[in-house]
């Protein structure tokens, strides 16, 4: 799993075109590229669920804007903007949405932000799958244009798949050019589908309906705008309006000068070995011809042992096959530039190479972008596939995956678990879940994909 490519602390602005010149003195300046590491061909990725966008750029280090269309941005009436103006951080973490999109084949497009701003070589992805949500819920009734009279009960409906937990039901109602919230029940038991509702308020006017999960806030449904008619009053003219309120993302910037940045793999990542898989990175002001050195850690960054690459294209991209002998869970890359000795980056958290055949866990919920308070009580859900073990180990982290502190050690491997938010105020947080398998536990093991909030 690719997971936030954040830089470390005290990094500052990027640095720009004409520095990176500057920085190397009488050498011709890189064509700027843009390269998008994931979604990689053949990925899929399902509605509802958080996922990065990771890319890497050379000799370029202003704001980019992302793109979606079906394959090869045939057409352009098509595209759907994911964001229009993102920090060039190298990741975006995007909740996959299916309202604009249909399940399919896609490419994402990775550009500058700017309109005055080209590059010859903008980033797109492999054609990768948006894939139906595990979780779907729809409400069923109140019914588009419905007219529900203050006073009266009223049924409202829904139906369900692969939702579990409770529910929250909201009424969003319309007050001029503004959109009221208001509890209605919470806690609701998913079946029977249904909640009886008497119908308050004092004027008429435009509702909608919201069905949220209490185990995963991302798992939603608004019905169409209906009337609520209060007694007396007549119906209004205009009709409900669209609620959508994307959160902004924390982020780091690039060191100033020439610099490397290892892109992917990341913290959480997990490589088999024997398979081959590509290494990304991002690099500024170096020499346009130049070559960088790919060895590999399996000390957490103390030592690197493994030579990837002796003399690589410094090309954003470098595939390599996993050695058997890297296999550990304390893995790092280290890139360095042949020309620029004192330039090298690492990354900046482990990431996992495991034997191949291993049986699997996936972390669920959370998997990026929910917003928990401290001390509240949520629920964590993953899967299991193969024999992952009878017991696992809950870990947490406030710092975007760099390093975790164990919740609980001995859970029941039964997917499903009662978390007790911990006392942090962080917008880093991640989740992971460890197998207590003996020997190879530690290589079954998932992270969240994106960071989750604590406040």
């Amino acid at each position: 799993m690719l997971l936030l490519p954040w830089m470390t602390a005290g990094w500052s602005a990027p640095i720009q075109t004409g520095q990176a010149a500057a920085a190397c003195a009488g050498a011709v300046q890189s064509t700027p590229m843009l390269m998008v590491a994931s979604p990689a061909a053949g990925d899929t990725w399902p509605v509802g669920t958080a996922r990065s966008i990771i890319w890497s750029s050379l000799d370029y280090s202003g704001h980019v804007r992302i793109d979606i269309a079906t394959p090869n941005f045939a057409t352009p009436a098509a595209v759907v903007t994911i964001t229009l103006d993102t920090p060039n951080t190298g990741v975006y973490c995007w909740r996959v949405l299916g309202s604009n999109l249909q399940t399919g084949s896609y490419q994402l497009r990775v550009m500058p932000a700017a309109a005055t701003e080209t590059i010859p070589a903008p980033g797109i992805s492999g054609i990768f799958s948006i894939v139906a949500a595990h979780q779907t819920l729809t409400v069923s009734t109140p019914a588009e244009n419905a007219v529900w009279p203050v006073g009266t009960d009223q049924i409202v409906t829904w139906l369900s798949s692969g939702v579990t937990g409770n529910l929250r039901i909201e009424l969003l109602r319309r007050v001029g050019s503004t959109i009221q919230v208001e509890m209605l029940f919470d806690n609701v038991p998913l079946f029977p589908p249904q909640k009886r509702w008497t119908v308050t308020g004092t004027t008429s006017g435009f509702a909608q309906i919201k069905l949220s999960s209490i185990v995963d806030p991302f798992v939603t449904a608004v019905s169409p705008a209906f009337v609520i008619l209060a007694p007396g009053q007549v119906l209004p003219s205009d009709s409900g309006g669209a609620f959508c309120c994307p959160g902004a993302m924390p982020f780091k910037r690039a060191a100033q000068g020439p610099f490397l940045r290892v892109d992917s793999p990341l913290a959480g990542d997990l490589l088999v070995a024997g398979t081959t898989r590509s290494v990304f990175w991002t690099s500024n002001g170096l020499p346009p011809a130049g070559k960088v050195r790919l060895d590999l850690s399996t000390d957490s960054g103390q030592t690197f042992p493994i030579v990837i690459a002796e003399s690589a294209e410094n090309n954003l991209g470098f595939e390599w096959t996993v050695p058997p002998a890297g296999i550990s869970d304390k893995c790092r890359i280290r890139i360095s530039s042949l020309e620029s000795a004192a330039v090298t980056a690492v990354s900046y958290a482990d990431f996992t190479i495991a034997p191949p055949g291993l049986p699997a866990l996936q972390l669920l919920v959370p998997d990026g972008g929910e917003v928990y308070s401290a001390g509240s009580a949520q629920r964590l859900r993953w899967r299991s596939a193969g024999a992952t073990g009878a017991t696992v180990r809950i870990d947490f982290s406030s710092d975007g995956g760099n390093s975790f502190t164990p919740l609980v050690t001995g859970i029941v491997n039964n997917t499903d678990r009662i978390w007790t938010v911990s006392n942090v105020q962080s917008d880093r947080c991640r989740i992971r879940i460890v197998s207590e398998q003996p020997n190879l536990g530690r290589f079954i093991s998932d992270v969240s994909n994106c960071d989750f909030q604590v406040k």
